[in-house]
């Protein structure tokens, strides 16, 4: 446990702050309580502070954030707080080791973070400034890391950490591939429709069907503009019930979209809670509730546990909710809560609490950027950000949710293009490989060749689930967007390679997939006898032999193809 000189700034005169300390897996852990000498305690700008030195430092993480350079510290800022990021940064070295990883207990809080490099001492200076707080007394902990360990096992173990503050239960299915109307049919979305897709995702290997916005409003309705009615459109489900029995008929779990923040400017909702709003969304044609208002809270919870009675579906999509934002107000004849955030995780933790009683395998998807261990205690899956075809930022909003979460990460929904070229569409699975894959396009119109990509790495990521999302998880050049990633058990291992060319082959069985280039992979091994298997984006065989390696050789893996490696020796 290394001696760091941690002080606290800016504590007000009437409060008084003990810190002990202790370690924690090769970490320091600091638990700081702070009480008010007389009267109430009011922190405004309470700062976390030490420093140290910057030896080998090339870049920094945290949630969230495609910039992973190293900052000085007036650059340098990064907010978390209940329904916005999580309380963690993370600095490393060129060959991947920790430098400086710390993190924080209370994922509630608004805390910035200025942590970064001090230009005047040449220094690591951390810097976390707590933006305010009332009430009778205040606790936090903060675990700091300056082990040699890889960055992403030192985050994973304060990911771990935040387990021992409370966990959500993941149901099995939580991990099955999901088929999402969203990309591919918008707001298109019926009960003949979805009957057809129900046949082709058991071909194709889904087991979970996600009906995103538009089941509850006219095709033609722009944005939300009908959201907060939870009730089925009736020209287009008029039996919803039917449909999700039809559904489970055929092994197929069913989740509706539903955003319950949100009044569309054409609801009912927004009717009955005029002059009740936190603002207006303008882009999707909407108002945001005030949860501060009871009958909001208890009324959107009812809503949504009638759906769930009457349909019998398996999960809600909730979305919109880091949209919940507002300034504190004081206490009215109508708001029960000062604080936004503070009325927004009541309303999260009694809808959870109450769908999980009806079914406590229900499954509940947050999306990226609320990935607080407090506020994910109330989802089981995590999504990645939006961004449609866009295959570096989900493999690179995947790779960071993997890092710091612990519900089931699921890649936002894959989408590629009829007619193109396979190895093309296998660029968006292939970036995605560590999450469960959430895919999104037409189904019919996939000529021969992307429907046997398609089913080939779907089938692959089921089978290899306890490998991909279960194994020990590496991902390697943080600075450079994650070159290459890694998982491994204790009888197989992957890597994905996305701006690599070699890779160390080891005694497990390993595969390595070339997500990147048609050149030659060159793989890595002391004078050992493999079986090698070599296939393409399809899963199609285009090699197979008994191979010695002694050095380094090289090996052709097509575009989004596979080489599995089983040693001999």
């Amino acid at each position: 446990m290394e001696n760091i000189d941690l002080k606290i700034a800016n504590l007000p005169d009437n409060a008084a702050a003990e810190v002990t300390a202790d370690a924690y897996n090769g970490a320091s852990r600091f638990t700081i309580r702070i009480r008010p000498k007389d009267g109430a305690l009011r922190l405004r700008g309470l700062k976390l502070c030490f420093s140290r030195d910057s030896a080998g430092v090339v870049g920094c993480w945290y949630p969230k954030i495609r910039d992973h350079g190293f900052r000085p510290t007036w650059a340098q800022k990064y907010t978390s707080e209940y329904a916005s990021g999580a309380p963690v940064i993370s600095f490393y070295a060129a060959d991947d080791s920790n430098r400086l990883t710390a993190a924080l207990s209370d994922s509630i809080h608004r805390w910035v973070f200025s942590a970064g490099a001090n230009e005047n001492t040449g220094g690591l200076d951390f810097i976390a400034t707590l933006d305010d707080f009332s009430g009778d007394a205040y606790g936090v902990e903060l675990l700091v890391d300056t082990s040699n360990r890889p960055y992403y096992d030192a985050v994973r173990l304060a990911a771990d950490w935040w387990k021992s503050f409370g966990a959500p239960h993941i149901p099995p299915a939580a991990y099955d591939p999901v088929f999402s109307t969203w990309y591919v049919y918008h707001h298109d979305v019926n009960e003949a429709r979805m009957m057809r897709c129900c046949a082709q995702m058991k071909e194709f290997g889904f087991g979970t069907l996600f009906i995103d916005a538009g089941w509850n409003a006219p095709d033609d309705s722009p944005g939300a503009l009908h959201a907060g009615d939870w009730t089925p459109n009736p020209e287009k489900f008029p039996d919803m019930k039917r449909f999700v029995d039809y559904a489970h008929a055929h092994g197929i779990k069913v989740v509706l979209w539903a955003a319950p923040g949100v009044a569309g400017y054409e609801s009912r909702v927004a009717r009955r809670y005029a002059g009740k709003f936190l603002y207006d969304l303008k882009a999707i044609n909407c108002w945001i509730l005030d949860p501060r208002y009871p009958e909001i809270r208890a009324n959107v919870c009812r809503d949504l546990c009638d759906l769930v009675r009457q349909t019998g579906i398996d999960g809600l999509k909730l979305d919109f909710i880091d949209s919940i934002t507002g300034a504190d107000c004081p206490l009215d004849a109508g708001r029960d809560f000062v604080s936004v955030g503070d009325a927004l995780r009541d309303m999260l933790e009694t809808i959870h609490r109450q769908l999980t009683a009806i079914n406590p395998e229900f499954l509940i998807e947050f999306r990226q950027r609320y990935t607080g261990a407090e506020i994910t205690k109330n989802c089981n899956l995590l999504r990645s950000g939006d961004c449609p075809q866009d295959s570096l930022t989900n493999r690179m909003n995947t790779v960071d949710l993997r890092l710091h979460t612990n519900a089931a990460v699921h890649a936002d929904m894959v989408q590629f293009l009829p007619g193109e070229d396979a190895e093309i569409s296998a660029l968006q699975i292939v970036n995605i490989l560590f999450s469960t894959p959430q895919i999104s396009v037409d189904l019919e119109r996939l000529d021969a060749r992307q429907a046997a990509m398609l089913r080939f790495w779907i089938r692959f990521m089921s089978e290899k689930r306890a490998l991909l999302q279960h194994g020990h998880f590496a991902a390697h050049r943080c600075d450079a967007n994650f070159t290459s990633v890694a998982a491994e058990t204790a009888a197989e291992k992957l890597v994905a390679l996305y701006a690599e060319r070699v890779c160390s082959l080891c005694g497990k069985t390993q595969y390595i997939v070339n997500a990147f280039s048609e050149a030659p992979i060159i793989v890595c091994a002391d004078a050992r006898r493999f079986r090698v298997r070599v296939t393409d984006c399809a899963g199609q065989m285009v090699y197979a032999a008994e191979r010695q390696i002694n050095g380094c050789e090289a090996i052709a893996i097509p575009l989004c193809g596979m080489a599995e490696f089983a040693a001999l020796n």
